[in-house]
């Protein structure tokens, strides 16, 4: 194993956050939990702070195969511009009617819809959803222009350097599998038809398995039995279309990927994690705010605020499909990315051998409970952070039960989080930006932890 030539023993940091005040524990409001006959799941949660209703509906989508993430995309953009029933110009009269506002995102796992509406013009906006996941009516001349859009977002997106950064460590990772791609191939999506995504409708737009999160003013007992009554006719038959994908890890060491001309390069480095559900997982929430997770962390203190060598810093958790990883993701000049790279490693070197002080894990660990506070201070964020949670495995009480599992958690335990999972040897990753200048200042031992 390479030994890093720079050293990172030195002292904590000084920039640490103040005590915090007296906490207030947060209690779940008044919440219905019911799955309908259909298989729906329904989280009804009494929130009346304002007179309106957050809306979350996730629904799972299949293991990946190639086009998949193409027709996904289409479908999303398609699903809520007309029904068999209504007009673009129909429905945006009744959404307007009901001061309420739909939207479909997508990802890799999952096909989300979400939005609010007022109180009052929730049985609108319900009646809306139901009729887009049941009546769809997709006509070409909406097709065509959902494929246009697509493909000049994709060509939008692959130019942002994070994007390229963070496709070339999939590569480098998991293999270039078509499957596995942040963003579809233009021509796999030009080539999507009304068949292919009418079908991906019927097989993913089902309710058994999926979730309808409602936070609001609303009588959630009241709201369960008229969702039972509207949702009569979307029914499914068979289980789940959700199946457990983990990608395959063949990349070793770390790639050099050429970005010519870039002015800058981006340092994305990636260790296997535990998933969320594992009893590890608040340790290692706090162990990443230690290392890299927010403005007083080690890697934002050194390489940022003391050395001046990174734009932006990040250590985080991320998923790729059911594979999960501790990553650390840095902005740096060209010039500065031998240096930057060396400290990164070094600043590992000295966390993962004992070095994250008391002072550092106490501040995280606060920074992280009041982040969580957050989260659930307001109808919008409580809606998502339920929404999350149990797409990611949990019970709702888990929103209830982590912060108190932060309080209680003994700094070990994030010392040993630190060394199990944020080891040098454990990461592989790319330095993306421009090869010819690069190749000048990094070495052999820069590539190889």
């Amino acid at each position: 194993m390479v030994t890093a030539t720079a050293t990172a023993t030195r002292p904590a940091p000084a920039r640490l956050l103040p005590a915090l005040g007296p906490e207030r524990p947060f209690r779940m409001p008044e919440t219905v939990d019911a799955v309908l006959p259909n298989g729906l799941r329904v989280l009804a949660v009494r929130s009346p702070s304002v007179p309106l209703v957050e809306v979350r509906v996730r629904l799972p989508l299949p293991a990946p195969e190639p086009g998949l993430n193409a027709a996904a995309q289409i479908l999303c953009s398609l699903l809520l511009r007309r029904t068999a029933g209504r007009t673009p110009e129909a429905l945006d009269d009744a959404m307007g009617r009901a001061g309420a506002s739909l939207h479909c995102a997508t990802d890799e796992r999952w096909l989300g819809i979400y939005g609010s509406a007022t109180a009052a013009g929730l049985p609108v906006v319900l009646d809306v959803l139901v009729e887009a996941l049941v009546s769809p009516s997709h006509e070409d001349a909406d097709l065509d222009l959902a494929r246009r859009r697509i493909v000049e977002k994709i060509r939008v997106t692959r130019a942002q350097p994070r994007v390229f950064a963070r496709e070339a460590l999939r590569v480098h990772r998991h293999g270039d599998l078509p499957a596995l791609r942040m963003t579809p191939d233009e021509r796999t999506v030009a080539g999507i038809t009304a068949e292919q995504v009418l079908a991906l409708h019927q097989q993913v737009l089902r309710p058994r398995g999926a979730l309808l999160v409602l936070v609001g003013d609303i009588d959630p007992h009241a709201v369960v039995h008229h969702l039972e009554t509207i949702t009569r006719d979307w029914r499914s038959s068979g289980t789940s279309v959700r199946s457990s994908y983990r990608p395959p890890l063949t990349g070793t060491g770390i790639a050099l990927v050429d970005r010519p001309g870039a002015v800058q390069s981006q340092v994305v480095l990636a260790a296997p994690a535990p998933p969320r559900t594992d009893p590890r997982f608040a340790a290692l929430n706090v162990a990443t705010m230690v290392v890299g997770g927010y403005f007083s962390s080690r890697l934002v203190t050194r390489l940022r605020e003391e050395e001046g060598l990174a734009y932006r810093v990040d250590a985080g958790l991320d998923e790729v499909f059911d594979d999960s990883s501790v990553v650390i993701d840095v902005d740096t000049a060209t010039d500065a990315t031998a240096r930057a790279a060396r400290l990164i490693r070094a600043e590992l070197d000295d966390l993962t051998g004992g070095g994250a002080s008391e002072e550092e894990i106490e501040s995280a660990r606060r920074y992280l409970l009041g982040m969580t506070a957050i989260g659930l201070g307001s109808q919008s964020a409580l809606a998502t952070a339920l929404s999350n949670a149990v797409g990611f495995g949990h019970e709702p009480h888990w929103l209830v039960s982590q912060p108190e599992e932060l309080r209680r958690l003994p700094h070990a335990e994030v010392r040993a989080a630190i060394e199990e999972f944020y080891a040098p040897s454990r990461f592989t990753g790319v330095i993306t930006g421009d090869a010819a200048r690069l190749s000048d200042t990094l070495t052999p031992a820069d590539l190889t932890w």
